[in-house]
Order: structure tokens, then sequence, then C-alpha cells
């Protein structure tokens, strides 16, 4: 088993819904990562997840727009596969 960097929280039942997995403050951001599991719709009675994607959203307090990237998280690395700017997630 593997633990985030202590300066992350868990978000406790985050994988059973649609909200941050990790959450934490660097000076006046906030940086949430979200999990995403998608698995082929054919294999969903094996239970297997087949693709995982990260959302990272850094965000400032006094801003309407977050900073986003969507990594896509493979065996060996991690690879982000877009960067955009979007309005704050609630």
């Amino acid at each position: 088993k593997v633990s985030p960097p202590s300066q992350f929280t868990i978000v406790k039942g985050a994988l059973d819904s649609e909200g941050p997995v990790l959450k934490r403050n660097y000076g006046d951001e906030e940086v949430s990562i979200y999990v995403m599991r998608l698995s082929h719709s054919d294999d969903e009675q094996d239970g297997a997840i087949h693709q995982l994607f990260i959302h990272v959203d850094v965000s400032k307090p006094d801003q309407k727009e977050s900073l986003n990237f969507l990594c896509g998280l493979y065996e060996d690395a991690l690879g982000i596969h877009s960067v955009s700017m979007r309005p704050k997630l609630q």
C-alpha cells in the first residue's frame, strides 16, 4: 500500500463519488486531484478498470477560473493530455 505525500489530505469516500480524492493548499492555491476510472462496457462484469485518468485542478480564492490538467495514468508513466483554464469546480 502506498500513501500520498503528507501534504495532501485524503478525502474519505471520494472513490465512490465524483469528488476529489486528494487535496492540499500550496501558498494561496488549492490543489485538488480527481481520479476517473473507465472500464469497457463489455467487461463490466469482471469489474476490471482498463483506464485511469487524473484530473488536477489548481485554483486561487480570488479567481473565477482554475488551471486544469488532464493526465493519463499508465503502468510506468503519467502523461499530460491537456492543460486548460476552466470555471472553478464547486
